[in-house]
């Protein structure tokens, strides 16, 4: 009955704001149509100092425009890459699954249209065959995937497929060895990239040996596949908690095919993150934030810089890697930081470069001189945020995540909102996010965790 109340109470929020978020959007076009100076040329933002050399298109040169598909609209880093291409010049339609028929990023002034795709996992030949279609129907240059992880893995194969256009993803084995949290550890260790100590685990049995081995050492044990429950209790494990953690071990259902890494803890009270973009081996954009597992605040951080921006120009060489990935970091005893884990996909961190004139033409592939820093687009303590997580924070359905003060949210930047694209902002939280919550309305599936407003998707045990 409680998760019922919840869900209706989160429903009403979002509906009955919504005549607000869209009286001010009518209220700032009309102002934009009737008052000249009132465009977001004029609006006051840091100044950007460019971080690289200028691309093709720079100069007064031609610019090719592609024509782009972009998949899993349901998160916001679609709608980013969206907006950011769009604002190149670039023609782009968005894909997603049925369920997210209403995601908020087909609300863009620069979605040329929407494109319903089935779900790989559960038919790849169809999938694979609409996919195609559209890529010949649309004449799709480029195509950059933003999905879910589970979705991910099909999109990784299809350097393969000959699908008749260029993909921005990490494909094959090199996607394969960053995804897998063990394999990604073993890589960086025998390449001299700094990580912790890693133990790869396919029974429960293995962990006691491993502890007793080393009596001094504290590890956390994390499953190698994504899973949104089982990543937030990570419990230290070590000589003298083991005895009393064989329930907590035996919760993790460690199998042969469900495996785990068993890995030495680090300071659990900071962890950091990144995004990266590389093209051919060459990193091309890169943003280092402060992190927590259910991360919705982005800012730069600037202690640890220089080592993480050289981890990932290394990682990308020595892979010669094209595609976005993101690597989580925290700090050792000595204040080191090492790499925990890679997601060779793009991450939602990838907002606090949305000034950057050059964006879009780099994630086209066009411009390949740039390298776009985040220390150079957003001033020191800067943030983006979504501004209903912290609503709903302050408000007492959830207590995860960094906060953003009530009088901070007014002077920082709401992560969804553009001036000259207003109703994406309006698209998560007043169509897609409700849509979401009534069909779990109608469907009796009222135990969600959160709602990842970032993400765009309810979380749940089992969920995508």
């Amino acid at each position: 009955m409680i998760d019922f109340v919840r869900t209706i109470a989160a429903l009403t929020i979002l509906l009955v704001s919504a005549p607000l978020t869209c009286s001010a959007i009518v209220c700032l076009k009309i102002c934009q149509l009737i008052l000249p100076f009132f465009t977001v040329q004029n609006v006051s933002k840091p100044a950007f100092v460019d971080a690289g050399g200028a691309g093709a298109g720079a100069a007064g040169k031609p610019k090719d425009s592609l024509r782009v598909l972009v998949t899993g609209g349901k998160m916001s880093k679609a709608s980013w890459v969206l907006r950011m291409l769009g604002k190149a010049g670039h023609k782009v339609w968005i894909g997603e699954v049925p369920t997210y028929r209403f995601n908020h990023s087909q609300f863009s002034k620069y979605c040329e249209g929407y494109k319903v795709l089935p779900r790989p996992e559960k038919d790849y030949d169809q999938w694979l065959q609409e996919l195609r279609k559209l890529v010949k129907e649309l004449k799709i240059d480029l195509l950059v995937p933003c999905t879910s992880p589970v979705e991910s893995t099909y999109y990784a194969k299809l350097g393969k497929e000959n699908l008749g256009c260029k993909i921005l993803f990490i494909q094959g084995e090199e996607c394969d060895l960053l995804d897998d949290k063990f394999q990604f550890s073993d890589f960086c260790r025998r390449n001299e990239l700094a990580v912790p100590e890693t133990h790869h685990i396919s029974s429960v049995d293995q962990v006691k040996p491993i502890v007793e081995a080393n009596q001094t050492t504290t590890y956390i044990i994390k499953p190698i596949n994504y899973d949104a429950i089982l990543r937030k209790d990570l419990r230290p494990i070590n000589a003298e908690t083991l005895p009393s953690l064989s329930e907590y071990l035996a919760s993790r259902r460690i199998t042969k095919d469900f495996p785990f890494v068993l890995q030495e803890r680090l300071d659990p009270s900071k962890e950091f993150g990144c995004f990266a973009l590389s093209w051919e081996g060459k990193l091309l954009a890169f943003s280092f934030f402060p992190s927590d597992p259910s991360c919705l605040v982005y800012e730069t951080e600037e202690v640890g810089y220089e080592e993480v921006l050289d981890f990932c120009k290394g990682l990308s060489t020595k892979l010669n890697l094209t595609g976005m990935y993101t690597v989580d970091f925290m700090r050792n005893s000595e204040g080191k930081l090492l790499a925990i884990e890679c997601n060779p996909r793009i991450h939602s961190g990838s907002v606090v470069l949305s000034r950057s004139p050059d964006m879009g033409d780099v994630i086209a592939g066009i411009n390949r001189d740039a390298l776009i820093l985040c220390r150079d687009v957003i001033k020191p303590g800067e943030k983006y945020y979504w501004v209903f997580d912290q609503i709903f924070k302050k408000l007492g359905f959830w207590d995860t995540g960094l906060d953003v003060g009530f009088f901070e949210c007014f002077t920082q930047n709401l992560a969804l909102w553009d001036w000259e694209d207003p109703w994406v902002f309006f698209g998560m939280y007043h169509a897609q996010v409700p849509c979401l919550l009534l069909q779990d309305l109608f469907s009796v599936e009222w135990g969600w965790n959160k709602i990842d407003f970032c993400i765009g998707k309810m979380v749940k045990v089992g969920g995508d």
